[in-house]
């Protein structure tokens, strides 16, 4: 009796689903995107708590102008970067940069689309990296130091896995419908 794909597609799918979730445990980055947001951490800067306003930096991509932050400076700790593509087409994702490191990174920003990702960063000097727009680096420079404090890494790996696991769950479920459509025409 021949086997049949689709009798194998359930288990193919959760070994993929499995592959999925190891390779997020063995990978270590910034959050990015639309999961969870990293750089909750407060920071200090002379001693003062710097604003939840001081944290956020505000990217527009346009073809005239490339990538512009509406500022360029922001107290150590955590940082979540806005990103709007108004009109650029040859620019889809920013990145930010620590020399040749990436630090933090949103992808798919075509022209109309808006994103966002966090990072948490110490004092120094970084680049906002926009491949392919008119100006496709910015300085971006982070002064003070960040506050110390204890980080439950067990608590952060928790939610981390939780999110990426219901982020699979969606994608495994997309996956088997268009499977089945397939299957079945």
């Amino acid at each position: 009796m021949p086997i049949r794909a689709t009798s194998l597609l359930p288990t193919a799918l959760a070994g993929l689903g499995l592959a999925a979730a190891l390779g997020l445990a063995a990978c270590s980055s910034s959050a990015g995107g639309d999961g969870p947001k990293a750089g909750g951490n407060a920071g200090a800067n002379s001693g003062r708590v710097a604003s939840a306003g001081s944290r956020i930096a505000n990217v527009e991509i346009t073809a005239a102008k490339g990538c512009v932050p509406d500022k360029a400076t922001f107290p150590a700790g955590g940082i979540t970067f806005k990103i709007k593509n108004k009109d650029a087409t040859a620019v889809s994702e920013v990145e930010l940069l620590s020399g040749a490191r990436i630090v933090g990174e949103k992808e798919n920003l075509p022209p109309g689309f808006t994103g966002e990702f966090a990072a948490t960063v110490p004092a120094g000097k970084y680049t906002l990296y926009c491949p392919g727009a008119s100006t496709e680096r910015r300085p971006i420079t982070v002064t003070g130091s960040t506050a110390t404090g204890t980080t439950d890494v067990a608590a952060l790996l928790k939610t981390a896995t939780q999110g990426y696991g219901e982020y699979v769950e969606t994608q495994v479920a997309s996956l088997l419908t268009a499977a089945q459509r397939l299957a079945t025409d």
